[in-house]
C-alpha cells in the first residue's frame, strides 16, 4: 500500500510541473528559438522544454519531467501572436 500511495504521489508531482511549466509557456511571450523560462523543480524531478517549429509562428511545445518512477510528457502548441 505505502508503494502505491508514493508512486501516486510522485505521478501527481509529476503531473502539476507539466501543467504549470504548459501555463509558464502559456504566459511567455513567443520565443522561436523556443528557450522558455522553467518552473522550479523540487529535488529528484527535472523538467526539460523542448519546442519544434512547425511553420513560422507556430511550435509544438513538449514538457518532459522525468523522476525516479518514469517521465511525464505533455504536449501544447505555441502561436506567435
Amino acid at each position: 500500500g505505502a508503494f502505491g500511495v508514493r508512486v501516486s504521489s510522485q505521478v501527481t508531482t509529476a503531473t502539476n510541473l507539466t501543467t504549470a511549466q504548459l501555463e509558464t509557456i502559456k504566459g511567455s511571450p513567443y520565443d522561436p528559438l523556443g528557450a522558455y523560462p522553467l518552473v522550479s523543480a523540487p529535488p529528484g524531478y527535472t523538467v526539460v522544454v523542448n519546442a519544434e517549429v512547425l511553420t513560422t509562428g507556430l511550435q509544438v511545445v513538449t514538457v518532459t519531467v522525468s523522476y525516479e518512477g518514469g517521465d511525464l510528457s505533455l504536449s501544447n502548441y505555441k502561436i506567435d501572436r
